[in-house]
């Protein structure tokens, strides 16, 4: 009898615990290698006119920038190495490699660098003058539907 006890309240120790781990193995936190993280603000537009972010396993990852203006247009490819803030993983910083593209010779990118929050979902570059916001591009064509679509688009 008492072996029959032993074994559930073992038995039931043992589920308890692979909930708990399972549960407590949230991936949103995790970054999303080999995606693109799209910038909110191109969201609708076509992929060749969006500026977006992609981490590859390396530690190397890329910031593809466009933007067409009156005046001015860059479209360049920015190649950079990161490392993670924090054991948890919650935050990148990332640090200029190299360069190629049209671009502004007035910004001085050998000095780039940039922290993104972390997630699987989501990305947030900080900067001095405002945050930028990165949604990835799996998410966005799941579960976002209707974001960055004007309202007379058709879906």
């Amino acid at each position: 009898m008492k072996r029959k006890v032993l074994a559930m309240i073992l038995a039931l120790c043992l589920v308890i615990s692979a909930f708990a781990l399972t549960s407590c193995s949230d991936d949103y936190d995790e970054l999303a290698l080999n995606t693109k993280y799209i910038a909110t603000s191109d969201a609708g537009r076509e992929s060749d006119e969006q500026s977006y972010v992609i981490f590859y396993k390396n530690n190397t990852g890329v910031y593809r920038y466009y933007y067409r203006g009156v005046s001015l247009s860059e479209n360049y490819t920015l190649k950079f190495k990161y490392t993670y803030v924090d054991k948890d993983k919650s935050a990148v910083m990332c640090f200029y490699d190299s360069i190629d593209g049209s671009y502004s010779s007035s910004f001085s990118f050998h000095t780039w660098t940039t922290i993104f929050t972390v997630s699987k979902n989501g990305l947030m570059a900080t900067g001095a003058a405002k945050n930028t916001y990165f949604v990835n591009e799996k998410y966005l064509k799941q579960e976002l539907k209707n974001f960055g679509k004007k309202k007379e688009e058709k879906l």
